[in-house]
């Protein structure tokens, strides 16, 4: 080793012992400082302890009492714990008055606590006529702060709509059960893997994926609870529309196939091409271009577009959402046609529960049908319970006769009473009622309030129903 390197090695020794009798200095003034801490809150008296002390309770309110010149009237002794080890350096000192001055905040605190507990105690809390009342026993005030309610009803309680009862395919499932319902799918298919399954309805595979359709939806706004959507369509969309109308007004159906086979989600000639084919008798087909619509307006849904809560609403007058509620109305006879009332019933209060207050295609015709045909008595109840005040539905003849035979079904004991009140209001149902179960109408016929003339006497709104009631037959 060169006398260079060995010179290099005493020093980096030397260095090193150095540093280590350093670092066990400072290991030894930190257990120090360690025990001294612990020392130190072992010293300091529980507040929560302070609490309970009578005697102190009195010290801090003669302290918080105090002269003109700002010197208090009383003095407040506070036992303090001394460590055992005093320590005359500089840190200790730092320390004693960083304590000091500590404890003074505590007790500072101490006696807000107090003053807040003063005035809790001279203040009651009382309720009056839906409101909250503050009364100050002190200084005998009262101040009203009335509760914000919800003048609104955000969802009415009889419609409790069912989202997993909206698709029909469910319900043919479960009256047939399913290896049924798939063979005959996949029948029809020529051995294609079935529907994809959807909320509304179920995405058929010859369907093009509905991702660029023009069609979107927003949030109008929120006014009491409800939020009101709008559906919206861009420019293309626009364009298409007055395609559309042009073919409308050649009278020319291939035109409007044409038109189609372009734009496949166009919704408005998916309504119009289905009202041909039903008149054509192919309802089949129809039912399916109705469904195709129904599966574009569903990939538009606004993210808070709920269609099982019943807060939600769209307005009739504005003509993009005019397409959601036709295709709604022809889903539900296409759906009750294959015999699924519970689908067509919860397809119902979906399509009411849109627009309740104007209900422009006059869902009510519908509702007390398809719940008596779903055996849901106790719904058409509640619902004839909670609307008739408003809407006035013992008007309705279909609604007087449906409730008194829901009533019938439910073992209500008024339910006679309810059908005596329906014949009533409506005179010419009797023979149509006993024509229906086979009875002789000819004892009645000569009667002066439910014979013919009856009928004579009868609104022209319910003579007007009578040839479309036979029709539906």
């Amino acid at each position: 080793m060169s006398t260079r390197a060995f010179r290099r090695f005493v020093a980096d020794n030397t260095r090193g012992e150095t540093q280590l009798k350093e670092s066990n200095e400072n290991n030894d003034l930190n257990v120090l400082d360690i025990e001294e801490e612990i020392l130190n809150v072992q010293s300091r008296p529980n507040l929560f302890n302070l609490l309970n002390d009578e005697t102190l309770l009195v010290d801090i309110e003669n302290l918080s009492s105090s002269d003109g010149d700002g010197s208090p009237t009383a003095d407040v002794s506070v036992v303090r714990s001394k460590s055992n080890k005093a320590k005359h350096s500089g840190r200790n000192r730092r320390k004693k008055k960083k304590q000091d001055s500590v404890r003074g905040q505590d007790m500072g605190d101490i006696e807000e606590i107090f003053q807040t507990v003063r005035e809790i105690e001279g203040c009651g809390i009382e309720a009056d006529n839906g409101s909250v009342v503050v009364t100050n026993r002190n200084a005998n005030q009262t101040i009203s702060q009335p509760q914000t309610l919800q003048s609104h009803t955000l969802a009415h309680s009889s419609i409790n709509i069912e989202s997993r009862k909206l698709n029909y395919e469910k319900e043919m499932k479960r009256i047939f059960g399913s290896r049924v319902v798939d063979e005959n799918v996949r029948s029809q298919r020529r051995g294609r893997n079935p529907r994809r399954p959807g909320g509304l309805v179920n995405r058929r595979e010859e369907w093009p994926p509905a991702s660029r359709t023009g069609i979107g939806m927003r949030l109008s706004e929120t006014r009491d609870g409800l939020q009101y959507f709008a559906f919206t369509h861009s420019r293309d969309y626009q364009r298409v529309e007055t395609a559309f109308h042009l073919a409308v007004d050649s009278h020319d159906p291939a035109n409007l196939a044409g038109v189609l086979r372009a734009n496949p989600y166009h919704v408005n000639g998916l309504i119009q091409l289905s009202d041909i084919a039903r008149h054509g008798d192919d309802s089949p087909y129809a039912a399916q271009l109705v469904e195709r619509g129904i599966h574009a307006l569903e990939s538009a849904f606004h993210p808070l577009f709920n269609v099982a809560k019943t807060n939600r609403r769209l307005d009739y007058k504005q003509t993009e959402n005019r397409a959601f509620f036709i295709l709604l109305f022809h889903h539900i006879n296409f759906v009750g046609n294959k015999g699924c009332w519970s689908t067509a019933l919860e397809l119902s209060k979906l399509l009411f529960s849109l627009n309740p207050e104007e209900d422009p295609l006059a869902t009510l015709l519908l509702l007390d049908f398809y719940a008596l045909r779903s055996r849901d008595f106790r719904f058409l109840v509640d619902f004839h319970t909670e609307f008739d005040p408003s809407r006035n539905l013992n008007r309705l003849p279909n609604f007087a006769f449906s409730f008194a035979l829901a009533q019938f079904h439910l073992s209500h004991p008024d339910c006679h009473d309810y059908l005596v009140s329906a014949l009533v209001k409506f005179p010419a149902v009797a023979r149509l009622l006993l024509d229906s179960i086979g009875v002789d109408t000819t004892p009645i016929d000569g009667h002066w309030y439910f014979g013919r003339s009856a009928e004579i006497a009868q609104s022209p709104g319910l003579s007007l129903g009578q040839p479309l009631r036979s029709a539906m037959r």
